[in-house]
């Protein structure tokens, strides 16, 4: 199947701008079959990006991804990537836990970026790693899981956290304090996952 992304549009976002303004972060947007959501952050070095990367996660996850609460905004609720663009290089292992991470988003690590980020450089990371990789394979795949019925179940622990928070987002009326016991509620049922996968075998 022969389809193209339309125009790469980027934003800024303010959620994101008030809690990770250090890392520059931005919101792209293109279209394949629906919206493909891809945020992008800059960090200086290995150690920001270990130290940050699942609070940056947890953040998109309830702020952003809550609100495609409608059955036709599946396809967008499931297709956000997050780039997280570093200076220096990154070590294999922290690439690979990042990136099999399956939490919210899907996630790319792109280390030894010495040259200054525009709007026009992470536009061609995003044709390079997320467009041109999925137009023919798991984008088209999710759509037709989504069409069918098949996706994510909202009967998740993690999607009824999420849903049930009742949290404020708006500007400085956004509810710090609800946001982090919400991440930290979502990190104790992920290990609790990850540890009855390991007790099961699988």
């Amino acid at each position: 199947m022969n389809m193209k992304a339309s125009l790469i549009t980027t934003e800024n976002i303010d959620f994101l701008d008030e809690l990770f303004p250090q890392f520059i972060p931005q919101l792209s947007k293109t279209e394949l079959v629906g919206t493909i959501s891809v945020f992008s952050f800059f960090f200086e070095n290995e150690n920001l990006l270990n130290d940050n990367w699942e609070s940056i996660t947890s953040s998109i996850g309830s702020y952003y991804q809550s609100e495609f609460e409608d059955e036709e905004k599946e396809f967008e609720r499931w297709n956000i990537y997050i780039l997280f663009i570093v200076k220096e290089p990154v070590s294999t292992q922290l690439k690979y836990k990042i990136e099999n991470d399956k939490f919210s988003s899907r996630k790319i690590v792109q280390d030894k970026m010495i040259i200054f980020l525009d709007k026009d450089s992470i536009h061609r990371l995003i044709e390079e790693h997320i467009i041109n990789n999925d137009l023919d394979g798991s984008i088209l795949e999710n759509h037709e899981a989504y069409n069918s019925k098949s996706s994510y179940s909202n009967n998740s622990k993690i999607y009824g956290l999420i849903e049930n928070s009742n949290l404020t987002v708006s500007g400085k009326g956004t509810d710090r304090e609800g946001v982090e016991n919400l991440y930290q509620q979502i990190i104790k049922e992920v290990e609790n996952e990850i540890q009855e996968s390991r007790n099961t075998g699988i």
